[in-house]
């Protein structure tokens, strides 16, 4: 079904508009439409369908203040997948596609913070209610409002989500239609420089030393790091053959402990100096 909808935005504007339309109730959709054909027509097909996503959100604005929010955060998150697109349309380099959904996502924090004070208010609440669930207690009662640092970081983090899983599910939709089996055998060759490992290491570490108010921008740092190391353990599944039951392991480890991102940055970091992939594949040559 998934790879219908991929054909059916390939076959035109008016095709391709369908699911960007949806930009205020499934956003997933409008993320991968966008995504691929920025990645596959180039960038300004793509800035087109941001237009035609941002339609539902326009008129949502002209009928009142509300609109506001609505449409600066969907420019925002459509945003946070057409520019790490266009980048790896440009480099063909993962490392680099996901450092910009880094800075991305780091700039328009800084835009909202500054520029759009209602949609930090509205995320000021919904950070809230989130920090509650966690914490086991009712959404309904009185809620503390958190720190502007740990809301901007709660910010970020649900852009870079969002922005991979577009630029993700855009990359395994173009692979499918054109270049079968390519976004697999790409992604698991992920691996950052010695530079961005670093920096990103240092940026994790200080945000730790500042308080547990950072620990969202903590998250967002270690995105590059996790990612290798998320390719790397597809790497090794592959390679040893591994049932696809260990990779749901593993992924249900990374929604249900939030302690396991930072293993997982920890591993994509030590890859940078010791090349993991390559450790293992020498091992079962021998």
């Amino acid at each position: 079904m998934m790879l219908a909808l991929a054909q059916f935005i390939m076959r035109g504007r008016l095709q391709a508009a369908v699911p960007a339309l949806f930009s205020m109730t499934i956003p997933l959709l409008p993320l991968g439409a966008i995504g691929l054909v920025t990645l596959r027509k180039g960038p300004r097909e793509g800035a087109l369908l941001i237009l035609i996503a941002l339609v539902p959100a326009l008129i949502s604005w002209s009928m009142g203040k509300p609109g506001t929010v609505v449409f600066w955060g969907t420019l925002l998150g459509l945003l946070a997948v057409y520019i790490p697109a266009i980048c790896l349309r440009a480099t063909m380099s993962w490392a680099f596609a996901i450092q910009a959904a880094v800075v991305t996502s780091i700039v328009s924090v800084f835009f909202a913070v500054n520029f759009v004070p209602a949609l930090m208010d509205a995320f000021i609440q919904l950070t809230a209610m989130f920090l509650a669930v966690i914490e086991g207690r009712s959404p309904n009662e009185d809620l503390s409002e958190p720190s502007v640092i740990a809301v901007s970081g709660f910010i970020g983090l649900v852009m870079l989500f969002n922005g991979l899983t577009g630029l993700i599910l855009a990359r395994w939709w173009q692979s499918s239609l054109y270049n079968a089996g390519g976004f697999g055998s790409e992604f698991r060759e992920l691996r950052l420089g010695v530079l961005t490992s670093s920096v990103c290491a240092v940026l994790v570490a200080l945000c730790y030393f500042q308080g547990v108010e950072y620990s969202f921008w903590a998250t967002v740092f270690a995105g590059p790091l996790i990612m290798v190391a998320i390719a790397i353990v597809h790497d090794l599944a592959k390679s040893q053959k591994l049932n696809k039951a260990w990779l749901v392991v593993f992924y249900m480890l990374i929604i249900g402990f939030s302690s396991f991102l930072l293993v997982l940055a920890v591993m994509g970091f030590i890859d940078t100096w010791v090349n993991i992939r390559s450790r293992f594949s020498t091992v079962n040559k021998s």
